[in-house]
């Protein structure tokens, strides 16, 4: 809803303090956000929700959402062009919009001209601004530039101390409720700790998960990676119990890569020389900086239940 009287004459029948403050707007939100929920609606986009098997809740998995004038897409095009009265437009380079009056836009049409009322020329600044828009209407995170870090902790300050965004050095990320994912375990390795392993298929004293979206031509070399190197190294060492790839069915990030490791002391001896060994790639590329990640991810913790005996040791 956007009040604009001077537009639509109609809004000038109530006044502002008829309708909901920003408080009870966000209350009625949250209602209408938990019931979707509670019916196996996910969140994909700013007010916007679809079921798991959905084509918008896959575009977002697979990092391809994408937003215009008219609403959430699964994919972008370079070019939409908006036909009829107020329409709009978008290039790579510029924004348009047709004649938003009746009879002047007919005139127009039939006198072979391009019903242009106004547009705007992009410039560089403008198209790096909305792919910053863009991402973060899509994937409720975005990087900043160093210079845009400081105001932002400074503008967005009322919402950082409610816990509703987070701002690091290099991103910015929206917190919408807890990030649910549903997934199902694609693949395992067993580690040289799993033979004195006692509890079965609980999680192990010390664990890090990260849970991260792949682009779609990266996929296949970041299972690879995984198969033939980096789960096996960290296999390899004393101290892993297990290396569990999942893949999601459900939720924001399409893939989660969860290791177990014996004890926090092994974990840090052996974690980061593991991967040292192992590229996450083919042929010793790395595909790492093609990945996005969970805003703070991934994330490392030690296991409260059951209780662990000597979790510091081996």
């Amino acid at each position: 809803f956007a009040r604009v009287p001077w537009i639509k004459p109609a809004q000038r029948s109530y006044k502002d303090e008829d309708l909901p403050m920003a408080g009870e707007k966000r209350a009625l939100y949250e209602l209408a956000r938990e019931m979707l929920a509670e019916a196996g609606y996910i969140e994909i986009g700013m007010d916007h929700f679809a079921l798991p098997h959905d084509g918008m809740a896959e575009a977002q998995r697979k990092h391809t959402l994408h937003r215009n004038f008219q609403g959430y897409t699964e994919k972008r095009t370079s070019v939409l062009l908006g036909l009829g009265v107020s329409a709009i437009s978008e290039t790579p380079t510029c924004f348009h919009q047709n004649e938003k009056a009746f009879p002047v836009y007919e005139r127009r049409v039939n006198q072979g001209e391009a019903p242009t009322l106004r547009g705007h020329l992009l410039s560089q600044e403008d198209c790096r601004l909305r792919e910053q828009i863009l991402a973060f209407m899509t994937r409720f995170e975005v990087e900043l530039r160093a210079e845009q870090s400081a105001d932002a902790k400074v503008f967005l300050d009322p919402l950082l101390s409610d816990g509703l965004v987070e701002v690091s050095r290099k991103m910015i990320a929206m917190r919408i409720g807890e990030r649910v994912n549903i997934t199902t375990e694609a693949g395992r390795c067993e580690g040289g700790a799993a033979t004195t392993y006692k509890d079965g298929m609980s999680a192990a004293p010390c664990i890090q998960i990260g849970s991260f979206n792949c682009p779609v031509e990266y996929e296949e070399e970041m299972h690879a990676g995984y198969v033939a190197s980096r789960m096996p190294a960290h296999c390899a060492t004393a101290s892993c119990v297990r290396i569990r790839k999942l893949n999601s069915v459900a939720g924001w990030a399409k893939h989660v890569i969860l290791y177990e490791y014996a004890s926090l002391d092994g974990f840090n001896r052996d974690y980061e020389a593991a991967n040292s060994k192992s590229p996450l790639g083919v042929g010793g590329h790395s595909i790492v900086p093609y990945l996005v990640h969970a805003p703070s991810g991934p994330n490392s913790a030690l296991r409260l239940w059951p209780p662990v005996e000597g979790s510091r040791a081996g």
